[in-house]
């Protein structure tokens, strides 16, 4: 999965892109999905918000399922 380029954001998109990593490095249980987390994904103003703000769970078992369906 392509990774976004931390340079190639700008103004609110970069405080919500260093909110969401320092939240996922700071977690165990979601610092081992870092790669799928911070993938190119749609809507990714969206994704980092609720990187920020939803459950370590919920993102834990999305990232979860997205690791299975990708590993076939």
């Amino acid at each position: 999965m392509p990774r976004i380029k931390v340079y190639a954001i700008g103004g609110m998109m970069e405080d919500l892109y260093r909110r969401a990593r320092h939240r996922v490095e700071r977690s165990p249980r979601l610092s081992k999905y870092e790669d799928i987390i911070f993938a190119d994904w749609s809507e990714w103003d969206d994704h980092l918000r609720w990187v920020i703000s939803g459950s370590e769970s919920e993102i834990e078992e999305w990232a979860k399922q997205i690791k299975e369906d990708s590993d076939g």
